[in-house]
C-alpha cells in the first residue's frame, strides 16, 4: 500500500507541485534602465545622422525647441511644444519633411537596432548586457525565432514613439503591463511569447536549433 502511495505521488508531483521555473524574470528597474539606455543611444545616432543630413533645418528646430522651453519650466509642455512645431511647418515647408525624416528614422532604426542587436548577441542589447538581462523565448533558454524578434521589436517601437501624443500616449500601457503581469512582462513580450531574463544565452543553447522553429 505505502509502495502504491509513492508511486501517485511521484506521479501526481509534477500537477501538484509545478517545477520552479530556471529562467526567473529580470528585475523590472533594472530592465527599464536598459531600455532608457537603449534609446538614448538610438536617438544619439538618429540625431547625427539628420544633423549631417539636414544641417539648416536641424538648426532651426532646435532654436525652436529652445524658444519654447523657458528657464522657469522644469519640463516641456508637450501642447505648446506641437503648436510651436505646427507653426513652424507653416512657415518653413521644409521643416515638415523634416520632422517626417526624423520619425522613419527614428522607427526604422530603432526595429533595426533592436531586432539585430538581439539576434547577434544571444537575446541581448547593449543596455541589457550591462545588466546582464536578454531575452528568452517561450520560458525557456532559447533566442527567439527572427520572426518574433522582428514582431516584439516593432510593436516595441510603436509604443515607444506614441510618448508625448495626445492619442496615442495610451499605446505606452504596453509597458505598464510589466509592473501588473506575471513574469514581469510587458505586451510586446504577451504577443510574441518572450520574456526578459536574467543572464546571457549559454553558446551550445545559442546555436541549437529548436523544431518549434
Amino acid at each position: 500500500m505505502n509502495i502504491l502511495g509513492l508511486i501517485l505521488r511521484k506521479c501526481l508531483a509534477p500537477l501538484l507541485e509545478p517545477p520552479k521555473t530556471e529562467f526567473p524574470a529580470a528585475n523590472i528597474w533594472l530592465r527599464a534602465i536598459a531600455y532608457i539606455m537603449d534609446m538614448i543611444l538610438v536617438m544619439l545616432v538618429v540625431g547625427t545622422i539628420l544633423s549631417l543630413t539636414y544641417p539648416t533645418e536641424m538648426e532651426q528646430l532646435q532654436w525652436q525647441m529652445e524658444e519654447i522651453s523657458t528657464p522657469e519650466e522644469d519640463m516641456v509642455n508637450i501642447q505648446s511644444m506641437s503648436e510651436s512645431l505646427q507653426a513652424l511647418v507653416e512657415k518653413n515647408p521644409e521643416a515638415k519633411k523634416l520632422l517626417v525624416s526624423m520619425q522613419l528614422t527614428t522607427f526604422f532604426g530603432l526595429v533595426f537596432y533592436f531586432t539585430f542587436s538581439e539576434l547577434l548577441m544571444g537575446g541581448c542589447t547593449l543596455g541589457k548586457k550591462v545588466f546582464n538581462l536578454r531575452t528568452a523565448y517561450k520560458d525557456s533558454p532559447r533566442n527567439p525565432p527572427v520572426g518574433s524578434m522582428l514582431l516584439r521589436s516593432t510593436v516595441k517601437t510603436f509604443c515607444s514613439m506614441s510618448f508625448g501624443h495626445p492619442i496615442l500616449f495610451i499605446l505606452t500601457g504596453n509597458f505598464l503591463i510589466a509592473f501588473l503581469s506575471k513574469g514581469r512582462r510587458t505586451g510586446h513580450d504577451l504577443i510574441t511569447h518572450t520574456s526578459v531574463v536574467p543572464g546571457f544565452l549559454p553558446v551550445e543553447e545559442n546555436v541549437a536549433q529548436d523544431e518549434n522553429y
